[in-house]
Protein backbone atom coordinates (compact mmCIF):
# COMPACT_ATOMS: atom_id res chain seq x y z
CA UNK A 1 0.00 0.00 0.00
CA UNK A 2 2.96 2.36 0.46
CA UNK A 3 3.28 2.61 -3.32
CA UNK A 4 -0.32 3.77 -3.61
CA UNK A 5 -0.58 5.78 -0.40
CA UNK A 6 -1.87 8.76 -2.34
CA UNK A 7 -3.59 11.57 -0.45
CA UNK A 8 -6.07 11.88 -3.33
CA UNK A 9 -7.51 8.44 -2.57
CA UNK A 10 -9.00 9.33 0.80
CA UNK A 11 -11.91 11.47 -0.38
CA UNK A 12 -13.33 9.07 -3.03
CA UNK A 13 -12.83 6.05 -0.78
CA UNK A 14 -14.60 7.85 2.06
CA UNK A 15 -17.41 8.70 -0.34
CA UNK A 16 -17.78 5.00 -1.22
CA UNK A 17 -17.72 4.06 2.45
CA UNK A 18 -20.47 6.55 3.30
CA UNK A 19 -22.71 5.64 0.34
CA UNK A 20 -25.45 3.47 1.85
CA UNK A 21 -26.79 2.61 -1.63
CA UNK A 22 -23.71 0.48 -2.32
CA UNK A 23 -23.33 -3.11 -1.20
CA UNK A 24 -21.87 -3.86 2.21
CA UNK A 25 -19.01 -5.78 0.57
CA UNK A 26 -17.96 -2.79 -1.59
CA UNK A 27 -18.14 -0.42 1.37
CA UNK A 28 -16.14 -2.84 3.50
CA UNK A 29 -13.40 -3.01 0.86
CA UNK A 30 -13.24 0.79 0.86
CA UNK A 31 -12.96 0.74 4.64
CA UNK A 32 -10.12 -1.76 4.59
CA UNK A 33 -8.14 0.27 2.04
CA UNK A 34 -8.67 3.43 4.08
CA UNK A 35 -7.23 1.62 7.09
CA UNK A 36 -4.00 1.15 5.14
CA UNK A 37 -3.75 4.77 4.07
CA UNK A 38 -2.52 7.74 6.06
CA UNK A 39 -6.07 8.99 6.52
CA UNK A 40 -6.88 12.33 8.10
CA UNK A 41 -10.35 11.80 9.58
CA UNK A 42 -11.05 13.61 12.84
CA UNK A 43 -12.33 12.40 16.20
CA UNK A 44 -15.61 14.20 15.48
CA UNK A 45 -15.96 12.34 12.19
CA UNK A 46 -15.26 9.00 13.83
CA UNK A 47 -17.86 9.78 16.51
CA UNK A 48 -20.39 10.66 13.81
CA UNK A 49 -19.76 7.33 12.11
CA UNK A 50 -20.22 5.42 15.35
CA UNK A 51 -23.52 7.16 16.14
CA UNK A 52 -24.88 6.69 12.61
CA UNK A 53 -26.57 3.29 13.21
CA UNK A 54 -25.02 2.29 9.87
CA UNK A 55 -23.11 -1.00 10.50
CA UNK A 56 -20.51 -0.25 7.81
CA UNK A 57 -19.73 3.18 9.25
CA UNK A 58 -19.80 1.90 12.82
CA UNK A 59 -17.36 -0.86 11.95
CA UNK A 60 -15.04 1.61 10.25
CA UNK A 61 -15.14 3.87 13.30
CA UNK A 62 -13.87 0.93 15.35
CA UNK A 63 -11.13 0.11 12.86
CA UNK A 64 -9.69 3.63 12.84
CA UNK A 65 -10.28 4.45 16.51
CA UNK A 66 -7.33 6.10 18.25
CA UNK A 67 -6.01 5.03 21.61
CA UNK A 68 -5.33 8.65 22.55
CA UNK A 69 -9.03 9.50 22.45
CA UNK A 70 -10.41 8.34 25.84
CA UNK A 71 -13.95 7.82 24.53
CA UNK A 72 -12.71 5.74 21.62
CA UNK A 73 -10.36 3.65 23.76
CA UNK A 74 -13.19 3.01 26.24
CA UNK A 75 -15.51 1.99 23.42
CA UNK A 76 -12.98 -0.50 22.06
CA UNK A 77 -12.43 -1.99 25.50
CA UNK A 78 -16.18 -2.23 26.15
CA UNK A 79 -16.90 -3.98 22.84
CA UNK A 80 -13.89 -6.28 23.19
CA UNK A 81 -15.21 -7.32 26.58
CA UNK A 82 -18.72 -8.09 25.30
CA UNK A 83 -18.79 -11.42 23.43
CA UNK A 84 -22.44 -10.83 22.48
CA UNK A 85 -21.76 -7.61 20.55
CA UNK A 86 -21.89 -7.86 16.77
CA UNK A 87 -18.78 -5.68 16.76
CA UNK A 88 -16.91 -7.87 19.25
CA UNK A 89 -14.57 -9.31 16.62
CA UNK A 90 -13.85 -5.89 15.16
CA UNK A 91 -12.94 -4.56 18.60
CA UNK A 92 -10.67 -7.54 19.25
CA UNK A 93 -8.98 -6.84 15.93
CA UNK A 94 -8.57 -3.17 16.91
CA UNK A 95 -6.54 -4.30 19.93
CA UNK A 96 -3.78 -5.62 17.66
CA UNK A 97 -1.72 -2.43 17.92
CA UNK A 98 -1.33 0.12 20.67
CA UNK A 99 -3.06 -1.80 23.47
CA UNK A 100 -0.24 -3.77 25.13
CA UNK A 101 -1.55 -3.75 28.70
CA UNK A 102 -2.39 -7.01 30.43
CA UNK A 103 -6.13 -6.33 30.57
CA UNK A 104 -6.27 -6.08 26.78
CA UNK A 105 -4.23 -9.26 26.36
CA UNK A 106 -6.79 -11.03 28.57
CA UNK A 107 -9.61 -9.88 26.30
CA UNK A 108 -7.82 -11.21 23.23
CA UNK A 109 -7.06 -14.52 24.92
CA UNK A 110 -10.68 -14.90 26.02
CA UNK A 111 -11.82 -14.32 22.43
CA UNK A 112 -9.86 -17.40 21.33
CA UNK A 113 -12.71 -19.41 22.89
CA UNK A 114 -15.55 -17.51 21.20
CA UNK A 115 -18.27 -19.56 19.53
CA UNK A 116 -17.78 -17.69 16.23
CA UNK A 117 -14.72 -18.96 14.37
CA UNK A 118 -14.23 -15.58 12.65
CA UNK A 119 -13.82 -13.98 16.09
CA UNK A 120 -11.39 -16.70 17.15
CA UNK A 121 -9.34 -16.08 14.01
CA UNK A 122 -9.22 -12.33 14.69
CA UNK A 123 -8.18 -13.02 18.26
CA UNK A 124 -5.29 -15.23 17.15
CA UNK A 125 -4.16 -12.65 14.59
CA UNK A 126 -4.42 -9.84 17.15
CA UNK A 127 -1.89 -11.66 19.34
CA UNK A 128 0.67 -11.93 16.53
CA UNK A 129 2.53 -8.67 17.21
CA UNK A 130 2.43 -8.46 21.00
CA UNK A 131 3.38 -12.14 21.55
CA UNK A 132 2.41 -12.11 25.24
CA UNK A 133 3.74 -15.12 27.12
CA UNK A 134 0.41 -15.35 28.94
CA UNK A 135 -1.24 -16.35 25.62
CA UNK A 136 1.05 -19.29 24.91
CA UNK A 137 -1.22 -22.05 26.24
CA UNK A 138 -4.34 -20.57 24.65
CA UNK A 139 -2.59 -20.27 21.26
CA UNK A 140 -1.40 -23.87 21.47
CA UNK A 141 -4.99 -24.91 22.09
CA UNK A 142 -6.13 -22.74 19.18
CA UNK A 143 -3.56 -24.47 16.96
CA UNK A 144 -5.80 -27.54 17.27
CA UNK A 145 -9.00 -25.61 16.49
CA UNK A 146 -11.40 -27.48 14.23
CA UNK A 147 -11.58 -24.38 12.03
CA UNK A 148 -8.63 -24.45 9.63
CA UNK A 149 -8.28 -20.66 9.47
CA UNK A 150 -8.19 -20.33 13.26
CA UNK A 151 -5.51 -23.00 13.54
CA UNK A 152 -3.41 -21.28 10.86
CA UNK A 153 -3.66 -17.89 12.58
CA UNK A 154 -2.66 -19.45 15.91
CA UNK A 155 0.31 -21.24 14.37
CA UNK A 156 1.44 -17.99 12.73
CA UNK A 157 1.38 -16.28 16.13
CA UNK A 158 3.29 -19.15 17.74
CA UNK A 159 6.19 -18.60 15.35
CA UNK A 160 7.47 -15.97 17.79
CA UNK A 161 7.24 -18.08 20.94
CA UNK A 162 10.73 -19.42 21.63
CA UNK A 163 10.08 -21.76 24.53
CA UNK A 164 10.69 -25.43 25.16
CA UNK A 165 7.00 -25.98 25.73
CA UNK A 166 6.02 -24.56 22.33
CA UNK A 167 8.71 -26.52 20.51
CA UNK A 168 7.75 -29.81 22.16
CA UNK A 169 4.04 -29.28 21.58
CA UNK A 170 4.66 -28.42 17.94
CA UNK A 171 6.72 -31.57 17.58
CA UNK A 172 3.79 -33.56 18.97
CA UNK A 173 1.50 -31.96 16.41
CA UNK A 174 3.93 -32.80 13.62
CA UNK A 175 3.89 -36.40 14.70
CA UNK A 176 0.20 -36.84 15.47
CA UNK A 177 -1.73 -33.73 14.48
CA UNK A 178 -4.25 -33.22 11.71
CA UNK A 179 -2.80 -34.26 8.32
CA UNK A 180 -4.21 -31.22 6.50
CA UNK A 181 -2.22 -28.96 8.83
CA UNK A 182 1.07 -30.85 8.63
CA UNK A 183 2.78 -28.27 6.40
CA UNK A 184 1.75 -25.51 8.80
CA UNK A 185 2.95 -27.49 11.84
CA UNK A 186 6.30 -27.99 10.13
CA UNK A 187 6.62 -24.35 9.14
CA UNK A 188 6.01 -23.06 12.66
CA UNK A 189 8.14 -25.79 14.18
CA UNK A 190 11.04 -24.91 11.90
CA UNK A 191 10.68 -21.20 12.65
CA UNK A 192 10.92 -21.76 16.41
CA UNK A 193 13.61 -24.39 15.97
CA UNK A 194 15.86 -21.97 14.10
CA UNK A 195 15.92 -19.74 17.16
CA UNK A 196 16.71 -22.79 19.29
CA UNK A 197 19.55 -23.75 16.93
CA UNK A 198 20.99 -20.24 17.01
CA UNK A 199 21.23 -20.40 20.79
CA UNK A 200 22.58 -23.95 20.72
CA UNK A 201 25.39 -23.11 18.31
CA UNK A 202 26.24 -20.00 20.30
CA UNK A 203 27.52 -22.17 23.15
CA UNK A 204 29.51 -24.77 21.24
CA UNK A 205 32.81 -23.27 22.43
CA UNK A 206 31.84 -22.57 26.06
CA UNK A 207 31.81 -25.96 27.72
CA UNK A 208 30.46 -25.10 31.16
CA UNK A 209 27.77 -22.73 29.88
CA UNK A 210 26.99 -25.16 27.07
CA UNK A 211 26.53 -28.07 29.48
CA UNK A 212 24.22 -26.04 31.66
CA UNK A 213 22.19 -24.93 28.68
CA UNK A 214 22.13 -28.50 27.40
CA UNK A 215 20.78 -29.71 30.73
CA UNK A 216 17.96 -27.19 30.60
CA UNK A 217 17.11 -28.10 27.01
CA UNK A 218 16.25 -31.72 27.83
CA UNK A 219 14.28 -33.55 26.42
CA UNK A 220 14.69 -31.72 23.14
CA UNK A 221 17.53 -33.96 22.04
CA UNK A 222 14.93 -36.37 20.69
CA UNK A 223 14.48 -34.00 17.76
CA UNK A 224 18.14 -33.27 17.12
CA UNK A 225 18.07 -35.37 13.97
CA UNK A 226 15.69 -32.82 12.52
CA UNK A 227 17.99 -30.04 13.66
CA UNK A 228 20.92 -31.47 11.73
CA UNK A 229 18.74 -32.07 8.69
CA UNK A 230 17.50 -28.49 8.82
CA UNK A 231 21.09 -27.25 8.80
CA UNK A 232 22.53 -29.66 6.25
CA UNK A 233 19.59 -29.62 3.82
CA UNK A 234 18.02 -26.18 3.89
CA UNK A 235 14.99 -25.56 1.72
CA UNK A 236 15.87 -24.76 -1.86
CA UNK A 237 15.36 -21.02 -2.00
CA UNK A 238 16.36 -19.33 -5.24
CA UNK A 239 15.70 -15.95 -3.70
CA UNK A 240 18.71 -16.02 -1.36
CA UNK A 241 20.89 -12.96 -1.77
CA UNK A 242 24.33 -11.90 -0.73
CA UNK A 243 22.82 -9.21 1.50
CA UNK A 244 24.46 -6.38 -0.40
CA UNK A 245 22.86 -3.31 -1.87
CA UNK A 246 22.86 -4.88 -5.32
CA UNK A 247 21.71 -8.43 -4.53
CA UNK A 248 21.10 -10.81 -7.42
CA UNK A 249 20.31 -14.45 -8.16
CA UNK A 250 21.74 -16.83 -10.73
CA UNK A 251 19.12 -18.62 -12.82
CA UNK A 252 19.29 -22.14 -14.20
CA UNK A 253 20.66 -20.81 -17.50
CA UNK A 254 23.41 -18.93 -15.61
CA UNK A 255 21.81 -15.58 -16.37
CA UNK A 256 21.71 -13.04 -13.56
CA UNK A 257 18.71 -11.09 -12.31
CA UNK A 258 19.16 -8.05 -10.08
CA UNK A 259 16.75 -8.29 -7.17
CA UNK A 260 17.14 -4.87 -5.61
CA UNK A 261 19.50 -1.99 -5.82
CA UNK A 262 19.80 1.56 -4.69
CA UNK A 263 18.22 3.77 -7.36
CA UNK A 264 20.57 6.14 -9.07
CA UNK A 265 19.70 9.50 -10.53
CA UNK A 266 21.44 11.55 -13.12
CA UNK A 267 23.58 14.15 -11.42
CA UNK A 268 22.44 17.70 -12.00
CA UNK A 269 24.46 20.81 -11.41
CA UNK A 270 21.63 22.27 -9.38
CA UNK A 271 17.93 21.80 -10.22
CA UNK A 272 16.04 25.04 -9.91
CA UNK A 273 13.59 25.70 -7.10
CA UNK A 274 10.87 25.80 -9.75
CA UNK A 275 11.86 22.33 -10.98
CA UNK A 276 11.83 20.88 -7.49
CA UNK A 277 8.43 22.36 -6.68
CA UNK A 278 7.09 21.07 -9.99
CA UNK A 279 8.44 17.60 -9.21
CA UNK A 280 6.92 17.40 -5.74
CA UNK A 281 3.66 19.03 -6.83
CA UNK A 282 2.85 16.15 -9.18
CA UNK A 283 1.63 13.12 -7.19
CA UNK A 284 1.62 11.09 -10.40
CA UNK A 285 5.42 11.09 -10.40
CA UNK A 286 7.10 7.84 -9.25
CA UNK A 287 6.59 8.33 -5.53
CA UNK A 288 9.01 5.61 -4.48
CA UNK A 289 11.88 7.43 -6.20
CA UNK A 290 11.39 10.30 -3.76
CA UNK A 291 12.26 8.02 -0.86
CA UNK A 292 15.89 7.78 -1.97
CA UNK A 293 16.61 11.50 -2.06
CA UNK A 294 16.74 12.86 -5.56
CA UNK A 295 18.34 16.15 -4.49
CA UNK A 296 21.37 17.35 -2.59
CA UNK A 297 19.64 19.78 -0.27
CA UNK A 298 22.84 21.33 1.05
CA UNK A 299 23.60 23.13 -2.20
CA UNK A 300 20.70 25.57 -1.81
CA UNK A 301 21.04 29.07 -0.36
CA UNK A 302 19.20 30.37 2.67
CA UNK A 303 16.64 32.19 0.54
CA UNK A 304 16.08 29.10 -1.62
CA UNK A 305 15.69 26.96 1.47
CA UNK A 306 13.13 29.38 2.86
CA UNK A 307 11.10 29.11 -0.35
CA UNK A 308 11.26 25.31 -0.29
CA UNK A 309 10.31 25.15 3.40
CA UNK A 310 7.25 27.27 2.68
CA UNK A 311 6.28 24.97 -0.20
CA UNK A 312 6.87 21.73 1.71
CA UNK A 313 4.90 22.75 4.79
CA UNK A 314 1.95 23.89 2.65
CA UNK A 315 1.84 20.72 0.54
CA UNK A 316 -1.45 18.80 0.81
CA UNK A 317 0.49 15.60 0.06
CA UNK A 318 1.58 14.04 3.35
CA UNK A 319 4.24 11.99 1.56
CA UNK A 320 5.87 15.23 0.41
CA UNK A 321 5.73 16.62 3.95
CA UNK A 322 7.17 13.40 5.31
CA UNK A 323 10.11 13.42 2.90
CA UNK A 324 10.73 17.10 3.63
CA UNK A 325 11.79 16.15 7.16
CA UNK A 326 15.10 14.89 5.77
CA UNK A 327 15.79 18.20 4.05
CA UNK A 328 14.87 20.15 7.18
CA UNK A 329 17.39 18.15 9.21
CA UNK A 330 20.14 18.76 6.67
CA UNK A 331 19.39 22.47 6.90
CA UNK A 332 19.11 22.28 10.70
CA UNK A 333 15.74 24.00 10.26
CA UNK A 334 14.35 23.31 13.74
CA UNK A 335 11.20 25.42 13.40
CA UNK A 336 10.25 23.72 10.14
CA UNK A 337 10.91 20.27 11.56
CA UNK A 338 8.85 21.15 14.63
CA UNK A 339 5.87 21.75 12.33
CA UNK A 340 6.25 18.22 11.00
CA UNK A 341 6.70 16.75 14.47
CA UNK A 342 3.23 18.19 15.20
CA UNK A 343 1.73 17.25 11.79
CA UNK A 344 -1.83 15.85 11.89
CA UNK A 345 -0.79 12.78 9.85
CA UNK A 346 0.82 10.00 11.88
CA UNK A 347 3.26 8.95 9.13
CA UNK A 348 4.63 12.48 8.94
CA UNK A 349 4.93 12.87 12.72
CA UNK A 350 6.64 9.54 13.05
CA UNK A 351 9.32 10.20 10.45
CA UNK A 352 9.93 13.70 11.76
CA UNK A 353 10.43 12.31 15.27
CA UNK A 354 12.78 9.67 13.89
CA UNK A 355 15.08 12.06 11.99
CA UNK A 356 15.03 14.61 14.82
CA UNK A 357 17.96 12.73 16.35
CA UNK A 358 20.15 14.14 13.57
CA UNK A 359 19.20 17.73 14.37
CA UNK A 360 21.29 19.93 16.64
CA UNK A 361 19.89 19.91 20.22
CA UNK A 362 16.91 22.22 20.43
CA UNK A 363 14.66 23.04 23.39
CA UNK A 364 11.44 23.33 21.36
CA UNK A 365 12.09 19.97 19.68
CA UNK A 366 12.92 18.47 23.07
CA UNK A 367 9.59 19.63 24.53
CA UNK A 368 7.63 18.33 21.54
CA UNK A 369 9.35 14.95 21.61
CA UNK A 370 8.73 14.65 25.35
CA UNK A 371 5.02 15.25 24.81
CA UNK A 372 4.81 12.77 21.94
CA UNK A 373 6.78 10.16 23.88
CA UNK A 374 4.15 10.24 26.64
CA UNK A 375 1.24 10.33 24.21
CA UNK A 376 -1.11 7.34 24.35
CA UNK A 377 -0.63 6.65 20.62
CA UNK A 378 3.16 6.38 20.99
CA UNK A 379 3.66 2.65 21.10
CA UNK A 380 5.96 0.02 19.64
CA UNK A 381 8.86 1.24 17.48
CA UNK A 382 7.39 4.75 17.17
CA UNK A 383 7.87 5.17 20.92
CA UNK A 384 11.43 3.84 20.90
CA UNK A 385 12.41 6.01 17.92
CA UNK A 386 10.97 9.09 19.63
CA UNK A 387 12.88 8.20 22.78
CA UNK A 388 16.13 7.91 20.82
CA UNK A 389 15.66 11.39 19.41
CA UNK A 390 14.56 12.83 22.75
CA UNK A 391 17.77 11.66 24.41
CA UNK A 392 19.81 13.67 21.88
CA UNK A 393 17.91 16.85 22.68
CA UNK A 394 17.66 16.25 26.44
CA UNK A 395 21.33 15.60 27.13
CA UNK A 396 22.32 16.88 30.55
CA UNK A 397 23.32 15.90 34.08
CA UNK A 398 19.82 14.76 35.06
CA UNK A 399 19.13 12.65 31.98
CA UNK A 400 20.47 9.35 33.32
CA UNK A 401 18.25 9.52 36.39
CA UNK A 402 15.25 10.21 34.16
CA UNK A 403 16.19 7.23 32.01
CA UNK A 404 16.34 5.00 35.08
CA UNK A 405 13.01 6.29 36.38
CA UNK A 406 11.41 5.66 32.97
CA UNK A 407 12.92 2.17 32.79
CA UNK A 408 11.45 1.29 36.17
CA UNK A 409 8.02 2.79 35.61
CA UNK A 410 7.13 2.90 31.91
CA UNK A 411 4.50 0.35 30.93
CA UNK A 412 5.79 -0.20 27.38
CA UNK A 413 8.03 -3.21 27.04
CA UNK A 414 9.88 -1.86 24.01
CA UNK A 415 10.78 1.26 25.99
CA UNK A 416 12.10 -0.73 28.92
CA UNK A 417 14.15 -2.91 26.60
CA UNK A 418 15.58 0.11 24.76
CA UNK A 419 16.45 1.80 28.04
CA UNK A 420 18.30 -1.27 29.32
CA UNK A 421 20.59 -1.02 26.31
CA UNK A 422 20.88 2.77 26.50
CA UNK A 423 21.54 3.00 30.22
CA UNK A 424 24.08 0.18 30.12
CA UNK A 425 26.08 2.16 27.59
CA UNK A 426 25.70 5.50 29.34
CA UNK A 427 25.87 4.50 33.02
CA UNK A 428 26.14 0.77 33.67
CA UNK A 429 26.50 1.28 37.43
CA UNK A 430 23.09 2.98 37.51
CA UNK A 431 21.58 0.07 35.62
CA UNK A 432 22.12 -2.16 38.66
CA UNK A 433 19.20 -0.35 40.28
CA UNK A 434 16.94 -1.85 37.61
CA UNK A 435 17.94 -5.48 38.28
CA UNK A 436 14.90 -6.08 40.54
CA UNK A 437 12.88 -6.04 37.30
CA UNK A 438 14.29 -9.53 36.75
CA UNK A 439 11.92 -10.84 39.39
CA UNK A 440 8.82 -9.06 38.09
CA UNK A 441 6.27 -10.64 35.80
CA UNK A 442 6.88 -9.82 32.14
CA UNK A 443 4.88 -6.97 30.65
CA UNK A 444 4.51 -9.01 27.45
CA UNK A 445 7.50 -11.23 26.75
CA UNK A 446 10.77 -12.14 28.48
CA UNK A 447 12.78 -9.69 26.36
CA UNK A 448 13.42 -7.17 29.15
CA UNK A 449 14.63 -9.98 31.41
CA UNK A 450 16.89 -11.28 28.64
CA UNK A 451 18.26 -7.77 27.98
CA UNK A 452 19.07 -7.23 31.66
CA UNK A 453 20.82 -10.60 31.95
CA UNK A 454 22.76 -9.91 28.77
CA UNK A 455 23.97 -6.58 30.14
CA UNK A 456 25.01 -8.26 33.38
CA UNK A 457 27.36 -10.34 31.26
CA UNK A 458 28.52 -7.63 28.84
CA UNK A 459 29.13 -4.96 31.48
CA UNK A 460 30.16 -7.29 34.34
CA UNK A 461 27.39 -6.09 36.61
CA UNK A 462 26.86 -7.83 39.96
CA UNK A 463 25.47 -11.31 39.37
CA UNK A 464 21.84 -11.37 40.50
CA UNK A 465 20.22 -14.26 42.36
CA UNK A 466 19.65 -16.73 39.53
CA UNK A 467 17.60 -19.34 41.40
CA UNK A 468 14.19 -17.62 41.02
CA UNK A 469 14.79 -17.28 37.28
CA UNK A 470 15.52 -20.90 36.48
CA UNK A 471 11.86 -21.73 35.86
CA UNK A 472 11.53 -19.21 33.01
CA UNK A 473 10.82 -21.12 29.80
CA UNK A 474 12.63 -19.00 27.24
CA UNK A 475 15.66 -19.90 25.16
CA UNK A 476 17.39 -16.52 25.38
CA UNK A 477 16.85 -16.09 29.12
CA UNK A 478 18.20 -19.57 29.80
CA UNK A 479 21.12 -18.93 27.46
CA UNK A 480 22.18 -15.94 29.57
CA UNK A 481 21.51 -17.76 32.84
CA UNK A 482 23.82 -20.55 31.74
CA UNK A 483 26.60 -18.07 30.99
CA UNK A 484 26.14 -16.21 34.28
CA UNK A 485 26.14 -19.44 36.27
CA UNK A 486 29.30 -20.56 34.49
CA UNK A 487 30.98 -17.22 35.18
CA UNK A 488 30.06 -17.48 38.87
CA UNK A 489 31.77 -20.86 39.07
CA UNK A 490 34.93 -19.38 37.60
CA UNK A 491 34.92 -16.58 40.15
CA UNK A 492 34.31 -18.99 43.02
CA UNK A 493 37.21 -21.13 41.84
Amino acid sequence: MDTYDDFRMEAPLTQILEDSSLSEAVRDHASQVLCHLSSTETAAQRREWWLSDDPSLMRHAIRVAERSEPDEASLIEKLAGDPTSKFHGDAIEALSFGFPEARFQSLKIAALSHADSSVRKKAAKSLYWDQPVCAESALLAAAMDLCYDVAIAALDALCWYTSKNVLLRLHELRCGGRPELLDCYNRTFKWVLEKYLDDFCFYMDESEAFNRYLSWLEPLWSIMSYCHQAQENPDDDNSKTDGGLNASLVCADNSTIVLHSTPTFEEALKPSITAIIEDYSNPDNPRKSWEHGRYDWNQYSESERAELIKFFLASPDYLVRRLAAGAFVEWNAADALLSLVCDPVHAVRRYACYVAKDLSPNEAIKAALYKIFHHADSTDSFASETLESYIIHAEGPELDQWLLHTLLNDGREIIRQSLVWTLATRNSALLTEALPLLYAEPLLTWEVHAALLNRCISYTLPTPDLAPLMAIDDFEVQMHLARLAAESLKLDA
